[in-house]
């Protein structure tokens, strides 16, 4: 599967369409998952209604733009208006005009080199200082944070160790362990954060379960602990309804051009809905 066919807007919707598809395999009612990155909460909102009354999501979002609409999510959202690292700090957040879902600690002024960009001071702290999230019960993340997934996963090891009697999860340990440590969507993998996966009992596939490499198709990649990749597998979408994802898209875009570069959450829902159930 080529990415270079698909222009960075369907690029990003079938990007957005995945993840939401991984997630509504794996989250079940009573469950609690984590959005780090939750900018204006479309996936935060998918996830509250999946979790239900019983379950909880914790949003994280440094952006003070998106802080208004996180706080108005359902009383099982947990709203976190601070940043995830593997340390405790007080960082600068990058903000590009007309670009706030590009806000990231990384100054990536260099990248945009034409864009104006606004700072704004914020808090980044590793998830293990965060006694309220109960790990035990985690069974989906999802990172997107601009560049800083490594950082991100560095705070959050001990954590998902946790789940195991030892530090570090091993590669050849039960399916009971297996299935208690969370899947995991992610942006911008490295082969720095592969290892680091490895390391912790993970194996990182994209949409269609292959091996991870640096020239995937898509944006995000899923991070499955090793022992549950073959059930991951029977539930990604094939090569197929990949592209009749894009082609509703393409119909829908033409019938409606001003929304072309718009990522829709409805869209998402009904193609991911639509698709999954065959």
């Amino acid at each position: 599967m080529d990415a270079n066919k698909y222009s960075p807007e369907l690029l990003h919707y079938i990007n957005e369409t995945l993840t939401r598809w991984v997630y509504t395999k794996i989250v079940k009612p009573g469950d609690h998952v984590i959005d780090i990155g939750a900018n204006c909460g479309e996936h935060t909102t998918v996830l509250s209604e999946l979790v239900g009354q019983e379950g909880k999501v914790h949003a994280f979002e440094p952006n003070n733009a998106h802080h208004d609409k996180l706080m108005c999510l359902p009383s099982n959202v947990v709203f976190w208006p601070c940043a995830l690292g593997d340390k405790t700090a007080s960082l600068n957040l990058y903000i590009p005009e007309a670009l706030d879902g590009w806000a990231s600690l990384i100054d990536i002024r260099s990248i945009l080199p034409n864009r104006e960009f606004k700072l704004q001071p914020t808090m980044q702290v590793p998830i293990s200082i965060l006694e309220s999230i109960d790990t035990a019960k985690l069974t989906f993340i999802k990172i997107d944070v601009e560049r800083r997934e490594f950082e991100v996963l560095k705070g959050m090891t001990d954590s998902l160790s946790r789940k195991s009697s030892s530090k570090v999860i091993p590669r050849a340990k039960s399916s009971f362990l297996a299935k208690a440590q969370p899947i995991i969507v992610l942006e911008s993998v490295t082969e720095e954060i592969r290892a680091l996966f490895e390391m912790l009992g993970y194996d990182v596939v994209d949409f269609l379960g292959r091996d991870w490499n640096s020239d995937g198709c898509f944006p995000n990649s899923v991070a499955v602990p090793t022992q549950r990749r073959e059930w991951l597998q029977q539930h990604l979408p094939s090569s197929t309804q990949i592209e009749e994802i894009a082609y509703q898209y393409r119909n829908k875009s033409q019938k409606e051009p001003s929304t072309k570069s718009i990522l829709n959450v409805s869209w998402i829902s009904k193609a991911s809905k639509r698709l999954g159930a065959r």
